[in-house]
């Protein structure tokens, strides 16, 4: 479903949005994936699931930034793109994030992580992620409220220049 307006988008009695797509979004985290994606136009996503993070970024990117979204489960993988066929601007990555990123040769101005919450994974990831950012990046860290999150937040912190809600750019 390609989203035109978050307004219409439906959400249950907790904002948790619900359209179609299996996954867990605030439509508060949907309205920071829209603010923050202007102008960008090389898009990383790690951690695909069925699509439904991949659907916002794709519907309020900027119509000629390219996606890149990788997803180590290939089950989950062929859902989403079922999922997201509407859109073209999407390359689809089957391998685990960490292992993909020593292979980048592309900088990267967005990147929303939303893989593995597991600390010793996630901290590995934001140390391969130096290697393949523009200096003008941002990054956007999901499932804050996750204790494995949590804990990735202060060690977040103390490698990025901004540090509201899971968002940064790396030293």
């Amino acid at each position: 479903m390609k989203i035109k307006s978050l307004a219409e988008l439906k959400h249950n009695k907790d904002g948790m949005l619900q359209f179609g797509i299996e996954g867990w979004m605030h439509r508060d985290e949907a309205r920071v994936i829209e603010k923050t994606l202007s102008g960008k136009k090389t898009i990383l996503e790690l951690g695909t699931y069925q699509g439904l993070s991949t659907s916002i970024i794709a519907s309020f990117c900027d119509p000629d930034a390219k996606i890149t979204t990788v997803e180590i489960f290939k089950e989950q993988q062929e859902k989403a793109k079922h999922n997201l066929q509407m859109f073209d601007n999407i390359d689809y990555i089957n391998k685990d994030s960490n292992i993909w990123l020593d292979t980048v040769d592309t900088e990267f101005d967005w990147v929303f992580v939303d893989h593995s919450h597991d600390s010793f994974y996630m901290d590995t990831t934001m140390m391969k992620l130096k290697q393949v950012v523009s200096p003008d990046h941002i990054i956007l860290l999901h499932d804050m409220h996750l204790p494995g999150v949590q804990a990735q937040q202060y060690k977040f912190m103390s490698l990025t220049r901004i540090r509201h809600m899971g968002i940064g750019v790396l030293f």
